[in-house]
């Protein structure tokens, strides 16, 4: 996990949830996730609102019955959302903010699934710890340590982002 491909949202990335999307957004417009649920209708609220439901109906894969309760609306609100964001993407400013979300968006769930990942691993190193600690079953202690050597063999070293300007990859 962690490539390039994975970024740009294909070749196995990590699932997105519309948690994903809402604490991104969230961030993005500096605004709590208790204001998205809010019944509050100012502009600097129903703006993130629209595009978080926008972003979740694009990335998340869900239908809009399901994504409309997550946000506590009705589906005919999460349409008006994907609508009215469809249509202020063709400015530019909104486009590349959007752009920059979807990004955050793929980071934040590649993130997760790496937390996932590690804290797996780190419990399948605990037990070799406690197997060989306790005088347990070596045998089983040299599989599990077999296991993880051997899905550490195939991770990448690190994070690999197309640089914005110049396009050329760049390890992190």
């Amino acid at each position: 996990m962690g490539g390039l491909d994975d970024v740009n949202g294909r070749a196995g990335a990590a699932p997105i949830s519309a948690a994903h999307v809402i604490s991104a957004v969230c961030q993005h417009y500096k605004i709590l996730p208790a204001q998205i649920w809010a019944r509050n209708r100012r502009a600097e609220i129903v703006m993130p609102r629209h595009v978080a439901m926008a972003l979740a109906v694009e990335m998340t894969g869900a239908g809009v019955t399901a994504l409309a309760s997550v946000f506590d609306r009705d589906h005919s609100t999460v349409l008006h959302a994907v609508r009215r964001v469809r249509a202020l993407a063709d400015d530019p400013a909104m486009a590349r903010r959007l752009a920059v979300l979807r990004v955050a968006i793929r980071l934040r769930a590649m993130r997760e699934a790496e937390d996932a990942a590690a804290t797996r691993e780190s419990a399948c190193e605990r037990q070799i710890v406690d197997r060989l600690g306790s005088g347990g079953d070596l045998d089983r202690a040299r599989s599990l340590a077999g296991v993880l050597a051997r899905r550490r063999a195939h991770e990448p070293r690190g994070r690999v982002f197309r640089a914005a300007r110049s396009g050329r990859e760049v390890m992190q």
